[in-house]
């Protein structure tokens, strides 16, 4: 049996110890203003994470199916903008992407700020297609974004499978990604062994359970985004070293893979 086969074979075990959600009760916890922190684990420790907390949390849960394919499509101008705002660590920066949720069919134009209070606040916007969507969506980036739909441009796609947890206080949500991969049209990377968590809840809001979790398994926060670091490693001649941390981070529990 492989490696990959037999994490799954874990991961798959312990979901099914969650009482499961609904899409529709999931989206009640929305949170699209909230507080975001991120984790960088490998698939050993998040099994742990997950024996742990699994009375404390629902699972969402679609047609049996608990781990959800997604595929992002980031959008930057041409002189890098936005990657160059998150390098810098600016508050008031923005993302702008396309999310597809290949699960459910759904397509999202979106929004995503950061403001000089630390929030995060995401707009989105349901579109029929993402073939020319900053077209579709011109108006929603002219109301949501401080960057004009002209100036835009494809940049890099991001591919993952997520699982999705709810607290049964419905007050806080937890992504956990895996099987990471960026391509940006002329080669890609895999981030084998990796997995991404973040943790989404309004101010003030503390989870003892989980936080204890994470500490028992010496997983501690860290800047991390996707985009940002399938940028840093794909764009040759970019600026990069405020997320050197990150990629070192990343090589010291796995390693990038170039595809």
């Amino acid at each position: 049996m492989s490696d990959y086969i037999y994490n799954m074979y874990k991961l798959e075990s312990v979901l099914d110890k969650f009482n499961i959600i609904s899409l529709q009760d999931t989206n009640s916890v929305s949170l699209q203003n909230r507080f975001d922190t991120k984790y960088i684990t490998t698939e050993d420790k998040i099994v742990n994470v997950l024996n742990r907390v699994c009375n404390h949390f629902f699972i969402l849960t679609i047609d049996g199916n608990k781990i959800f394919n997604y595929r992002s499509t980031y959008f930057d101008t041409d002189d890098y903008s936005m990657y160059y705002a998150h390098h810098r660590g600016m508050l008031n920066r923005q993302k702008v992407r396309c999310r597809r949720y290949e699960t459910t069919g759904d397509v999202f134009l979106e929004v995503k700020r950061k403001t000089n209070r630390g929030n995060t606040i995401k707009s989105r916007l349901r579109v029929d297609t993402d073939d020319e969507i900053l077209s579709i969506g011109t108006e929603f980036i002219d109301k949501y974004s401080v960057y004009k739909p002209d100036d835009l441009k494809n940049v890099i796609d991001t591919g993952f499978k997520r699982i999705t947890l709810v607290s049964k206080d419905m007050l806080s949500r937890i992504t956990i990604d895996k099987d990471v991969q960026m391509l940006n049209g002329e080669s890609g990377i895999t981030l084998p062994n990796i997995v991404v968590i973040e943790f989404k809840r309004g101010r003030g809001y503390i989870n003892k359970v989980f936080s204890d979790a994470l500490r028992h398994e010496k997983i501690f926060p860290m800047r991390f985004s996707k985009y940002c670091m399938g940028v840093s490693l794909l764009k040759e001649g970019l600026k990069r070293n405020n997320f050197l941390p990150g990629i070192r981070r990343i090589n010291k529990i796995s390693y990038v893979n170039y595809v």
